[in-house]
């Protein structure tokens, strides 16, 4: 009889603990787009120093992708503008299993439609501020920073499409200069190489968009404006070239490279001009 009673008690407990890991599972899978607006909103937030928001998240996990809905870049303190970056929806292609190791795996990131403002104050860009505030984190304390930003990835392929630029400084007294962006690609960042982290991966980004924004706005940009752009971008790559793993190149071997000192020909990590 006490056989019987034990073996009861056993199979009571057991049972309550699969109902609670059940229960625990239901209760983590629907908060978990929650969880994930909550944790990129901070990290990016982190990394680049100003405010990040989301509209909501949707993480399909049998599907391996993410979309971002309603993402809200701002800009750096000292600019005036209301934000440097926002769009409708972000697909993300990733890899589930691979987030379970210490080197995410995410295939594509696409953009579709962004507005970028692109602010040249007295001290720079916002862009290239971005693309600074990222590059602080070389130096920084580990332990200072959110769960998740220290997150080495590898990213396959990000894709921009259909890209707006504001062009806004105070030499042009109020007003902005608007001109598309001719679609971006961005491939292997921290692929088949070592992997990245997401602030290196934020500077990869930012740059290459100032880099293009001045491609694409040859002829429509002031004289002097452009200068002044131009060497917002020489900023932003000494920052990459001195704070991040992602290039191996020296700052002057990159601009060469990238031709953007002489003939703007190519795009900032080796996108040729189509």
């Amino acid at each position: 009889m006490a056989k019987k009673k034990v073996k009861k008690i056993i199979i009571s407990i057991v049972a309550v603990l699969f109902i609670v890991v059940i229960v625990s599972g239901i209760v983590f899978f629907a908060n978990l787009n929650t969880i994930a607006k909550a944790g990129i909103e901070k990290v990016l937030s982190y990394v680049l120093q100003v405010d990040v928001s989301l509209q909501k998240v949707k993480v399909s996990l049998l599907g391996g992708s993410v979309k971002l809905k309603g993402l809200v870049i701002g800009n750096p303190e000292g600019f005036k503008t209301e934000k440097a970056f926002s769009v409708d929806e972000v697909t993300v292609k990733v890899d589930i299993k691979s987030f379970a190791t210490d080197e995410p795996n995410i295939k594509l990131i696409s953009i579709k439609s962004p507005e970028i403002t692109l602010e040249q104050g007295f001290k720079g860009s916002n862009l290239s501020r971005l693309v600074e505030n990222a590059s602080r984190l070389e130096s920084e304390e580990a332990e200072e920073a959110p769960e998740g930003s220290q997150k080495n990835v590898r990213i396959g392929e990000v894709i921009v499409d259909g890209a707006q630029i504001a062009l806004s400084a105070p030499v042009l007294r109020g007003k902005e200069i608007s001109f598309p962006l001719p679609r971006i690609e961005l491939n292997d960042i921290g692929g088949e190489k070592e992997p990245v982290s997401i602030a290196e991966a934020m500077e990869v980004f930012f740059t290459e968009i100032l880099s293009q924004s001045i491609k694409a706005g040859k002829g429509i940009i002031p004289p002097g404006l452009d200068e002044a752009l131009q060497k917002s971008l020489d900023s932003a790559l000494e920052s990459i070239g001195d704070a991040s793993g992602v290039l191996k190149e020296g700052v002057e071997e990159l601009k060469e490279k990238t031709g953007i000192l002489k003939e703007a020909t190519r795009g900032l990590f080796g996108k040729k001009e189509e």
